[in-house]
């Protein structure tokens, strides 16, 4: 039996367990316990219309800005001190269908106040709760360098799947966070990627985040290890800012290496109304020796308004290359998340 049937058997095993062990809680209770999500069903749709101009080309269209989605997550009390947990969440197409690979989350866990948090299969890695979250100020299309090159379980994994998480706090100040895919084409007898991130809060209106990542190459390419730094800050009570600067090293000078920097920056607008905020982020990518002209520079802009569950947004977007013509995009749009 290999590294992928055991997980996917204790993957079932504990899914399973949770859902005996908290039908027998209900039996035993002389009131049912009160789930954290009352509602299991949960989604977000988001639609657009996008247009384009780039070396004299223009277009137009409507199309989804970021993934809608659909899910489903709750919890149960096991005890007095932990609670079972699951959450299965998939994307959806432009027709509002499920495709296949769309899997966006899939674990079962459990967590407790000192027990900490420990999830088996497909979630968030410290990659992104602690470093790339603070530049997710937008929601709703790639707008950091983070984004082009985080998401994928064979890129910067900002998801992990096939991966066991845990995560906890130490202190007041300092959370931490470990994610081992186990399996994989590279390394399928054993742990092929793993992610190792943290978050110190300095004072009040200040934090610094951080993650190390390593891939094992295998037999058919080799090692990759990425490492991102971010500081949050908030100068004022409506103005947060984050810059955050990322590394990516191959083993082998063959293959690219690249460095990255992010500045992202929300100011709340209250005298426009509630819920409504200007937002803005740079970055720029630069890769060392094979594709220079890939090198890129990209500012977006947009204007926010929050409504209960509704969204409204509208934003500008530019990217300049070293050789290619300027990309510009202007973007409106709407979600509504229920």
């Amino acid at each position: 039996m290999n590294i992928k049937s055991i997980t996917l058997s204790l993957f079932s095993f504990l899914f399973l367990s949770i859902n005996a062990v908290a039908a027998g809680a209900e039996k035993s209770s002389t009131s049912a316990p009160t789930s954290k999500f009352a509602n299991p069903f949960y989604g977000s749709l988001r639609v657009a219309i996008r247009s384009s101009s780039e070396g004299g080309t223009k277009t137009i269209a409507i199309k989804s800005a970021g993934t809608s989605r659909f899910g489903v997550k709750n919890s149960h009390p096991i005890g007095d001190e932990l609670t079972a947990i699951y959450r299965f969440e998939w994307g959806l197409a432009s027709n509002f269908s499920i495709s296949d690979g769309s899997v966006r989350l899939a674990f079962v866990g459990i967590q407790g106040e000192d027990f900490g948090d420990l999830r088996l299969g497909r979630d968030w890695s410290g990659s992104y709760n602690f470093v790339g979250s603070k530049l997710d100020i937008f929601s709703s299309t790639p707008a950091s360098t983070y984004d082009d090159f985080a998401y994928g379980d064979d890129k910067g994994h900002a998801r992990l799947g096939s991966a066991v998480h845990y995560r906890n706090k130490l202190g007041e100040q300092l959370k931490l966070q470990i994610s081992a895919q186990l399996g994989g084409d590279n390394k399928p007898d054993g742990v092929s990627s793993w992610v190792l991130g943290g978050e110190y809060q300095l004072s009040k209106n200040t934090n610094i985040g951080a993650y190390y990542s390593l891939a094992e190459g295998g037999k058919t390419s080799t090692d990759r290890e990425q490492i991102g730094l971010s500081l949050s800050l908030k100068p004022a009570s409506d103005l947060n800012i984050t810059v955050a600067s990322f590394s990516q090293i191959y083993a082998g000078e063959a293959n690219e290496d690249f460095h990255a920097f992010d500045v992202a920056a929300v100011l709340n607008l209250p005298e426009f109304g509630k819920g409504v905020s200007l937002r803005g982020v740079y970055g720029m990518l630069n890769y060392d020796q094979i594709s220079p002209k890939n090198n890129y520079k990209q500012l977006q802009i947009g204007l926010r308004k929050q409504l209960e569950n509704y969204r409204l947004y509208a934003w500008f977007n530019t990217t300049k290359t070293e050789t290619q013509a300027n990309k510009n995009e202007f973007t409106i749009g709407a979600r509504y998340d229920f």
